[in-house]
């Protein structure tokens, strides 16, 4: 499974990238949503964990890009700046998951964890 972490702080993305890899996943970066949308052109990302509040391409535009251009991937949106409207247009546009930032690791673990399952289950029933 191949995830992609972006965010515009590189403090957070090198923390989930580190802690993310130690669970054994094969984990890029990227520094915001443009740079995201530029490397899921060569490369496809099995799940996406993406902040929304970053310049260039924001969280909820990379959402809607993706969903279009790479559906069978899934997001997971997270912030520290929400607004019961923005988490309701994340999971119409197809967010996997919404967290508020600061969350314990324990929360995006479990959400990784559903969302890969999730992804294995899905080509295991498109193997068959």
């Amino acid at each position: 499974m191949r995830l992609l972490v972006v965010d515009d702080e590189p403090g957070i993305r090198a923390f989930l990238a580190w802690r993310l890899r130690a669970r054994g996943l094969e984990v890029e970066i990227a520094h915001d949503g443009q740079d995201a949308l530029d490397m899921m052109q060569r490369q496809h990302f099995d799940l996406v964990i993406s902040d929304i509040t970053m310049p260039r391409v924001e969280g909820l535009a990379l959402l809607a890009t993706i969903k279009e251009k790479h559906p069978k991937s899934k997001v997971i949106l997270m912030t520290g700046f929400s607004t019961v409207d923005t988490a309701v247009s994340a999971m119409r546009l197809g967010a996997f998951d919404f967290l508020l930032k600061p969350f314990r690791w324990s929360a995006l673990l479990t959400t990784v964890d559903r969302a890969l399952a999730e992804e294995r289950a899905r080509r295991e029933g498109d193997a068959a």
